[in-house]
């Protein structure tokens, strides 16, 4: 079973090492990063990988009027540079109403990045992918980000990538049929929020609103 990254704190007691000791294990392309802190005495864990590929997107029916979800998939990469096998975790979120397509799409985003840093995962190279051009465009300074319904999107998309730990970052545009598990995630969430009353059905729509750009 994959691991789905994690982290533990622990008193220096539980571990055979020196407070200021790093050690590390290798676990196929992963490595288990054992660091110590002296201003707490206590020892976190980190999974390290070399590289990354994390898989993001969004959905808001009625655009930009919702309902909205978005939602992202995180791999390993292999060494040609593909997914590997290694699917690493993945989630979803149902943003409701008054949600647009960009701003689901950031959302997805910010959520798989926070994920790695939530859960102690770094890496050497993290290499973001989505269908959403507008986003990938902004966060690598292509486009300018005028839109006062996007800016703090785009400001807490740039605070979660620094936040990750990680020698360098790429961001790429890829086709829809690269990223269909994100997508698929998204509306999922979407169905289910509305068979269980959280609101009403339409057809899903990729058009955007210049006044969210």
């Amino acid at each position: 079973m994959p691991y789905q990254g994690a982290s533990l704190l622990a008193p220096l007691s539980t571990f055979h090492f020196h407070i200021s000791v790093l050690q590390s294990l290798s676990l196929r392309s992963r490595t288990i990063i054992f660091h110590s802190c002296r201003s707490t005495n206590r020892v976190s864990v980190m999974v390290h990988y070399h590289r990354l590929i994390l898989y993001f997107d969004g959905a808001s029916r009625n655009n930009p009027h919702g309902p909205a979800a978005c939602g992202w998939v995180l791999y390993e990469m292999d060494r040609c540079g593909a997914d590997s096998y290694n699917s690493i975790a993945s989630g979803s979120d149902y943003l409701g109403y008054n949600v647009s397509n960009n701003q689901a799409e950031y959302q997805g985003l910010i959520n798989g990045l926070d994920y790695l840093d939530n859960n102690c995962i770094s890496c050497h190279g993290l290499y973001v992918r989505g269908d959403a051009e507008i986003v990938i465009r902004q966060m690598e300074g292509e486009y300018n980000v005028n839109s006062p319904n996007i800016r703090p999107y785009y400001n807490e998309a740039q605070d979660s990538l620094n936040e990750v730990d990680c020698n360098f970052s790429n961001f790429r545009h890829v086709p829809r049929d690269k990223n269909w598990e994100a997508d698929q995630l998204a509306n999922d969430a979407i169905r289910r929020a509305l068979c269980t009353g959280g609101g009403y059905s339409s057809s899903s729509s990729d058009s955007s609103d210049d006044s969210f750009y």
